[in-house]
């Protein structure tokens, strides 16, 4: 698992934005004819896991364990932006709209779990992470099209562009209609 220069490490293990860090993971069959496998990591990550088991393997192929959604795969916006929080660097718009247009793909569209009070650290590609964080005391699922419209909610707040430099952004993207979680985008370290 991707781990950050702004996560911290605890007795607990590493945490950020308060939380504790736990990898992605994503279940599912990803070459004619398997077995169902899982994936842990970032989703370049598991990307990287699947292209060793499978060379060929694109999105469009992939089959998830249970393809049923608790919600419609569609976009929907968040509620609430903050920008500039805790003290986190900014990352290039470049790299998270491309984080962003692979989150608004409808036709890979996958639903993600985040457990209890923990954070998810979903991409971290060209030192931009994107995180979704989850504040319930249950784990919740949402669709990754909803993580990019929140990604988008980030992406277009003229206040989390730094000041002077509108490539560059960071922000943090809340719900609280059915559940209380949030997407974090800021500067990181990321291996690709």
């Amino acid at each position: 698992m991707a781990t950050g220069v702004y996560t911290r490490i605890t007795n607990g293990g590493e945490v950020f934005n308060g939380r504790k860090v736990l990898p992605l993971t994503i279940r599912g069959i990803v070459e004619p004819d398997g077995t169902e496998q899982v994936f842990n990591g970032t989703i370049q990550e598991i990307e990287a896991q699947i292209h060793s088991i499978n060379p060929s393997f694109s999105w469009l192929d992939f089959r998830p364990s249970i393809r049923t959604f608790s919600k419609s795969p569609r976009k929907r916006s968040l509620v609430k932006v903050l920008c500039h929080v805790q003290n986190l660097p900014s990352a290039s718009r470049e790299a998270v709209e491309e984080i962003q247009n692979w989150l608004n793909d409808p036709s890979i569209a996958v639903e993600v779990q985040v457990s209890a009070q923990s954070c998810n650290k979903f991409s971290c590609k060209k030192n931009a992470a994107v995180w979704f964080c989850n504040d319930n005391l249950e784990a919740i699922q949402e669709v990754t099209l909803t993580l990019g419209a929140g990604v988008g909610q980030i992406l277009d707040d003229k206040e989390c562009q730094d000041p002077g430099n509108s490539n560059l952004i960071q922000g943090q993207a809340f719900d609280s209609n059915d559940y209380d979680f949030n997407i974090i985008v800021n500067g990181d370290e990321c291996p690709e």
